[in-house]
């Protein structure tokens, strides 16, 4: 990968070559504009080395532009609009304030500018901007421009043209006016009428800020005093119209409103309406909901601003009043959860963190506890559900703004002197901050909310000398550092790592370990909405208390699970919540027989919804676990009477959805093909109830399994092997690509290994033989539905199962399995070809030496056909049969008809690579082009499926191969044979059957490629007569649409006929297909002789 240093480089030539005068004389400059803009976008993450060469490549820029501008002879290829869009390009990297400033200020070119903008539709909206930009920093310059009413005429250009109600120019058109309308104070007309415009408010805004970061000149304080009627009256206007409702829900407008407020502010300040400012101030808490998150950052930020006013002009204790009531507001509000307005929430949080400075400097230390011990621990593990019962973003909006917080308070550099005076807060923010931002840097589901949290921890870390000397809060620097160096960006990896990475971070500290473990349990397993976190949760817990094997985790655990467990009124959801926890850590640390299987209870006969959502799932899946629990505890139970067997098959297998459209779909699949090992491996005695149950249970089992349920057929592995063999090859014909798939992916998943041993330790092998037989008719399961390729699944699952257990087939079986290995290898789905090219790998390196420099994957497996067919010591006939399936699925993937023009580019190039590798010997030539038509199927055998099935398969089939090779032709690769008649007589036949529009416009594509072919191979005096032949065809296609409005076709016929003279050099001859564009053409039959190349 280019450095930042080359990528300027390359950025720094193009730019002079567009600019030059060598690239305005032809050479191709979309290509290097593209090439350039696409380098200037690699910055947009990092632009600080393109930032110093910035000023330098604008002047180049502005430079070209302005000769472009005053001589427009020079702009023929499209030169402006190339430049406007590299300018643009800046803009967005580098933001709009920066790079207008770079712009060359030229007056000579300002009235060049204005007739250009006034040019309506001559250029695109890039070149718009780029001239709106140059226009308003010219505007900047010191000079007026009221003589030849300049600014009279820019205001009456940005109306004329739209600009005003253009939201891409709406922030530089609002400037331009502010602009112009301050250095020409006399245009300032902004009357309130029946509309009120987002460009009407930013104008004014720019203008307002223009006079107050004047320091209110002579001139502006004159404007202020002559105008106080109009601004007045502008103010209130704006005012009403927002609190009738007129633009409040309308983002755009309420950003604006953000803006101008603080000037308003300021503006009724200096008129001394005491009045007017006690309604600004109220507009500011009265409008804390917006539904806009932006507004609400906005708001915050805005109001920060007034009172920063209040402070510096007004009175302090106003300013302290204003940032107590917000604390308080708060307080009130979340006192109220159930009722609570989260977007009001959102809004005060974002004020106590804009207003720390004022929290610290102006009010008693005891509202920075009531911040850090009543407020934010509730804003820490916040947490909404929308109307579907899925967690909101709403509440990782408030977590994220709780690190804005905490980020706030930390950073605050009076802090340090506020806790030297009251050592109390340290004892009450440490605990409250730093655990919180621990947990949620790492283990909440949000990114942004881990990397927020992980930015304050990184600030409260950085300063934990502030906290005073308690050695019960001060962590040592090598505890900070690796608290540091702990990842979080992969959420399973960070749950997988880091509760055991924090055990040893912690070693010397316990009460922090015993904190995050008791998040852990209190919160994360049972508090939290996200019933996925919550499994991820237990889980984790599991598997690291396996591993810690230490007696004070162990304990802190145990405690909090008893703790839990004596809870008074939890609900059934809750008992789910810890009877998964309990099932899920080793000897259940503490909790007895009799207390789990209360649980259980409770969850078992706990309401199920009929709208399944994710807690009926999570009870699905604790209910399930417990019951594996119990099998595996190894002591005798009765878990399946009557009443359980039915609730296992009607609410959980019948309840839960496909594996493609559920998230518990795997998890529940593990527990369920647990408990069916169980059953079936062990004596029914000891889990069933009655002979009945035991019928009742398999009875139900294979109905399922009838139905294609995917979570009994997953299951089906785990039955006895002989089972599992009969049960899958009795039902291979009437199984769904999605069950196979299933099955499938159960032994692949089996990490054991045990079910594929079971199989093959067989000493008849009579059941390794079935499964070999019934692996090749999975590689084989080419399924389309209306879903698509739904065999894919199959293949796929399949070629996985190949590549981890290869080795178990004896040679035999394994070579004709590879031999199907070879054939996906071809085709387009790239998961499966890697999978197949690596089992091959694994066969070939055994014998031959593989050419790993190959960085194309589609001339790798060409390759591999080679080595692997040649160490297979086959037949000539089989060899040849081979080739052709394996042609059949590489058009797939070369001359597919739904594909990515990159992908198919690739395919065809790495054929045509290899083919002319093949240039040693004609006649290998000769047999790959042989092969390749042979694998066109034969009219007869698409009749004869029809005939069979309605249906013909190898339409598509004939349609991939006729595109591949149309596709190869295009290439001007030679492709020799000399059996070209053969090759047209194949192709007459399919032309003339009838039923397939895809087919017969397919061939009508490919003749003139065909010709062309021909063309390329053979001498000139036998050229003609096998192309008219061609064009006979064409023309007799043609002749057989008659009267019909098949206008494609015909148009793809005479295009055809176009490309046929053009290759054989007779360009003059083309008017003679006029006539087949007249409708009357059909009054008489076509005579195709009329349109043959004269000899």
């Amino acid at each position: 990968m280019a450095s930042a240093q080359d990528v300027t480089h390359e950025i720094k030539n193009d730019l002079i070559l567009i600019t030059s005068k060598k690239c305005t004389e032809g050479e191709d400059i979309g290509i290097i504009s593209q090439r350039l803009i696409g380098n200037i976008e690699k910055f947009e993450e990092d632009s600080s080395i393109l930032g110093r060469v910035l000023p330098g490549f604008v002047t180049i820029l502005t430079d070209a532009s302005g000769k472009l501008l005053t001589q427009p002879a020079l702009d023929g290829n499209g030169l402006l609009d190339c430049f406007s869009r590299v300018y643009y390009t800046f803009d967005k990297v580098f933001g709009w304030k920066k790079v207008v400033t770079l712009l060359k200020v030229d007056l000579d070119i300002l009235h060049v500018i204005i007739e250009s903008l006034q040019q309506v539709e001559s250029h695109s909206w890039y070149v718009d901007y780029f001239l709106l930009s140059w226009l308003y920093v010219i505007l900047l310059s010191p000079f007026h421009f009221e003589k030849g009413n300049v600014d009279k005429h820019v205001l009456q250009l940005l109306d004329t043209r739209g600009f005003t109600k253009n939201n891409l120019y709406s922030g530089l058109v609002s400037n331009i006016i502010a602009e112009v309308c301050y250095k020409n104070k006399s245009l300032l007309k902004l009357p309130i009428g029946e509309s009120l415009s987002t460009a009407q408010l930013l104008s004014l805004n720019y203008f307002l800020k223009r006079i107050i970061s004047n320091n209110l000149a002579a001139a502006d304080t004159s404007f202020l005093n002559e105008n106080k009627t109009y601004l007045e009256y502008t103010i209130s206007e704006i005012q009403i119209r927002w609190s009738n409702g007129d633009v409040s829900d309308d983002e755009q407008f309420a950003l604006c409103m953000t803006k101008i407020m603080p000037k308003f502010f300021y503006v009724e300040l200096y008129y001394e309406n005491w009045s007017e400012l006690e309604h600004i101030i109220s507009w500011y808490l009265l409008n804390l909901d917006s539904q806009f998150t932006e507004v609400r950052y906005a708001h915050a930020h805005s109001f920060k601003k007034v009172v920063a006013i209040i402070a510096t002009y007004m009175d302090v204790a106003i300013a302290a009043q204003l940032t107590e009531r917000i604390i308080t507001d708060t307080l009130a509000l979340i006192n109220h959860r159930d009722h609570m307005d989260v977007d009001k929430f959102h809004s005060y949080l974002i004020l106590i963190a804009e207003f720390m400075d004022h929290v610290i400097n102006y009010l008693p230390a005891k509202y920075i506890r009531k911040i850090v011990v009543d407020i934010l621990p509730i804003a820490f593990n916040f947490q909404v559900v929308n109307h579907l019962n899925l967690v909101s973003q709403k509440g990782n909006q408030i977590k994220d703004t709780a690190n804005f917080v905490c980020w706030s308070l930390v950073r605050n550099r009076r802090l340090q002197s506020l806790i030297r005076k009251d050592s109390d807060i340290c004892q009450s923010i440490f605990p409250k901050i730093f655990v919180p931002l621990l947990v949620n840097s790492l283990f909440d589901k949000d990114f942004i909310v881990r990397k927020s949290s992980n930015a304050a921890l990184q600030e409260f870390l950085g300063r934990i000398s502030v906290f005073g000397s308690d050695p019960g809060l001060i962590l040592e620097n090598t505890v900070v550092m690796k608290l540091l160096e702990l990842k979080y960006s992969d959420l399973n990896i960070s749950y997988r790592d880091n509760l055991t990475l924090l055990t040893e971070i912690f070693e010397n500290n316990e009460r922090w370990l015993s904190d995050v473990l008791q998040w852990f349990v209190e919160f994360n397993i049972m508090k939290n909405l996200d019933l996925k976190m919550v499994k991820l949760s237990i889980n984790t817990i599991g598997t690291f208390l396996n591993n810690s094997k230490k007696d004070n985790v162990n304990d802190i655990v145990s405690n909090l699970i008893a703790k839990t467990n004596n809870t008074q009124n939890v609900s059934p959801l809750d008992n789910a919540r810890l009877l998964y926890l309990c099932v899920n850590v080793e000897a259940t640390l503490g909790l007895n027989e009799t207390e789990l299987y209360v649980l259980g209870e409770n969850v078992r006969n706990s309401r199920f919804n009929s709208s399944r959502g994710n807690e009926e799932y999570f009870k699905d899946l604790t209910i399930l676990a417990y019951w594996n629990f119990c099998m595996y505890s190894g002591e005798r139970q009765i878990l399946f009477d009557m009443r359980n067997i039915d609730f296992l098959f009607d609410k959980v297998v019948r309840g839960l959805p496909t594996k493609e459209t559920s998230d518990w779909f795997f998890d529940i699949s593990c527990v369920f093909n647990s408990i069916v090992h169980m059953i079936s491996n062990n004596d029914n005695r000891l889990y069933f109830d009655s002979d009945s149950s035991v019928v009742r249970f398999w009875n139900l089992f294979n109905r399922f399994l009838n139905f294609n349920n995917e979570l009994v057929c997953s299951s089906v592995p785990m039955l006895q092997s002989n089972d599992f063999i009969r049960k899958i090859y009795v039902h291979r014909e009437t199984l769904t690509c999605q069950a196979k798939a299933a099955i499938l992916s159960t032994i692949n998943n089996d990490k054991t290994g045990d079910i594929i041993s079971k199989i093959f330790s067989d000493e008849s092998c009579s059941l390794s033989s079935k499964f070999t037989e019934l692996l090749r008719f999975f590689l084989q399961d080419h399924t389309i539905t209306d879903q698509g390729d739904v065999g894919r699944l199959v293949r796929y699952q399949a070629c996985l199962l190949l590549q981890k257990h290869i080795g178990r087939f004896d040679d035999k079986e394994r070579h004709g399995l590879c031999l199907e290995i070879l054939f996906l290898l071809a085709e387009p789905s790239q998961e499966i070809s890697n999978v197949c090219l690596g089992i091959l790998q694994q066969e070939v390196f055994k014998k031959v030496e593989i050419d790993q420099q190959d960085s194309c994957h589609d001339l790798k497996i060409l390759k591999m056909k080679d080595l692997y067919l040649g160490q297979c010591n086959l037949s000539i006939l089989k060899l040849k049969e081979s080739n052709v399936t394996y042609w059949k699925h590489f058009a797939l993937r070369a001359g597919a008809i739904h594909s990515t023009d990159a992908q198919i580019q690739m395919a065809v190039d790495s054929f045509v690579e290899w083919y002319r590798g093949k240039s040693e010997s004609i006649d290998d030539q000769v047999k790959i082009f042989h092969e390749l038509v042979i694998a066109i199927p034969s009219a007869s055998v698409i009749v004869q499926e029809k005939k069979e099935s309605g249906t013909s398969n190898s339409v598509k089939d004939t349609v991939t191969l006729l595109n591949f090779i149309s596709r190869v032709i295009s290439t001007r690769v030679h492709l020799h044979t000399s059996n070209w008649d053969g090759i047209l007589a194949k192709i007459h036949n399919l032309l003339i059957l009838k039923g397939s529009e895809i087919l017969r416009s397919t061939i009508v594509r490919f003749l003139p490629h065909l010709a062309a072919a021909f063309i390329t191979v053979t001498e000139d005096n036998i050229i003609f007569d096998y192309v008219n032949r061609i064009i006979s065809e064409l023309v007799g296609v043609m002749g057989r649409l008659g009267n019909s409005d098949n206008i494609p076709m015909r148009t793809m016929i005479i295009r055809g006929l176009v490309q046929i003279y053009l290759e054989c050099g007779k360009q003059g001859d083309i008017n003679r297909l006029t006539p087949l564009t007249r409708s009357s053409i059909f009054e008489e039959p076509l005579e195709p002789t009329n349109y043959y190349i004269d000899i």
